[in-house]
């Protein structure tokens, strides 16, 4: 702290006392040079002070008002911090420097009490702001200089009762993350196997939420959620998809055709094409309003067929593959069927294809179609026997099934 007086005023070169709120209490002295008008005071010393000097009938008296501590009762009494994968190099700690303007400040150090990846801060109610800090592991001492990476400045503390109580990144970030960057969620976030426990402590409620499912920038991926979503949430020109149409041709070609839809409903599955980045590890969303639901379903019928897009709500346990018979998912890039057995994940959807009896589709391959073209190959004939090539009359052929086609898929 600093105090100025004019220079004519002050004419000694000797100390003065320094008594607190005007007492007659001395607590301590300070000293100006002869010829200088300003004194600076240890940052400790804030309050009600009066300082005084006299020479002959000359007096000088500076106040300082006193300074109440805050008080923030309506203010969680633990926050939540949720690290993204560029803070979790696993040679880290974390800790939290709490303030109000001026120097009244603290640091405070995070834990993981039950392991979850979420880290609680015991809030004591009493400062405006937090800045999360990324700190080195082997230095136990709180301090800037022991800080890796940090929020580049002081983020709100919620002041009132809300369930967003988590501090969370919008993207992967780095060193200096930007406030811009940081939002306040529930400290719960749905992962894929625990729809039902989000959906019980959340439904009727709406949050921000962190949703721990991946994406790749501009590949296809299957979402299902237990809420209504906002395509921005999945970055601007994100797109989303449900299947309207099934048709087939001579070729054994059957399109799975997709329209483009402008909202996303809870519970049920859509294709998505996320428009983020290159990749990020978990969807952010604001404001969700969330419903008691569970994964549902749609089917379309058509040419013979039929197709049922099936949400996934929570990974099975124990694993659970799909059939290697009817069940499919989506080939992130091509669009195309595959039926080779894989786990089932929750927050998805896999596609149920069966001819309109039920029974296994053979002999055609299949793909979803966004109003462009499908392109020919016999890699994607959906078949249970291996490909038998022969030649024949000079010309390559390929058998599944009994059923013969050239190099380019088409039956012959």
């Amino acid at each position: 702290y600093n105090f100025k007086v004019h220079a004519t005023d002050w004419l000694g070169n000797d100390g003065g006392t320094m008594k607190r709120g005007g007492t007659g209490v001395e607590t301590g002295g300070w000293t100006m040079e002869k010829g200088k008008n300003e004194v600076t005071l240890a940052a400790d010393m804030e309050g009600d002070y009066i300082f005084t000097y006299t020479i002959s009938t000359k007096k000088l008296t500076i106040t300082f008002p006193v300074v109440v501590p805050q008080s923030f009762p309506n203010q969680p009494t633990t926050l939540y911090f949720h690290p993204s994968s560029e803070w979790k190099k696993g040679n880290e700690r974390y800790a939290a420097y709490i303030y109000n303007n001026g120097a009244d400040n603290e640091w405070i150090d995070l834990t993981d009490a039950n392991s979850d990846g979420i880290y609680e801060l015991a809030n004591p109610q009493k400062y405006a702001k937090v800045i999360i800090c990324r700190m080195d592991k082997t230095k136990a001492e709180n301090n800037w200089e022991n800080k890796w990476d940090q929020i580049e400045s002081g983020i709100e503390i919620p002041n009132t009762a809300t369930l967003n109580t988590c501090l969370a990144f919008w993207t992967n970030c780095k060193a200096n993350v930007p406030v811009s960057e940081c939002i306040w969620v529930a400290p719960t976030p749905l992962t894929d196997t625990n729809w039902s426990d989000f959906v019980t402590a959340y439904k009727g409620k709406t949050i921000n939420a962190v949703v721990e499912r991946s994406f790749v920038y501009e590949q296809l991926h299957t979402l299902c959620l237990p809420f209504n979503v906002e395509l921005h949430w999945l970055g601007e020109e994100a797109k989303a998809y449900k299947l309207n149409s099934v048709v087939g041709n001579s070729a054994q070609e059957l399109s799975l055709n997709a329209s483009e839809c402008a909202t996303m409903t809870a519970g049920q599955p859509y294709i998505v094409k996320p428009k983020k980045g290159s990749e990020y590890e978990h969807l952010i969303v604001a404001n969700a309003a969330i419903q008691d639901v569970t994964a549902g379903s749609y089917t379309i019928t058509g040419g013979g067929y039929k197709v049922t897009m099936q949400g996934i709500a929570a990974t099975p346990n124990p694993a659970q593959q799909t059939d290697g018979s009817t069940e499919y998912y989506i080939g992130a890039t091509t669009g195309y069927l595959h039926k080779d057995a894989t786990n089932k994940l929750g927050l998805r959807a896999l596609v149920v294809l069966t001819n309109t009896d039920g029974t296994a589709v053979q002999g055609v391959r299949a793909r979803v179609a966004f109003g462009e073209n499908v392109e020919t190959g016999i890699d994607n004939i959906i078949t249970t026997d291996a490909p038998v090539k022969v030649i024949q009359n000079g010309q390559l052929i390929i058998i599944r099934d009994g059923v013969k086609y050239n190099v380019q898929g088409q039956k012959l």
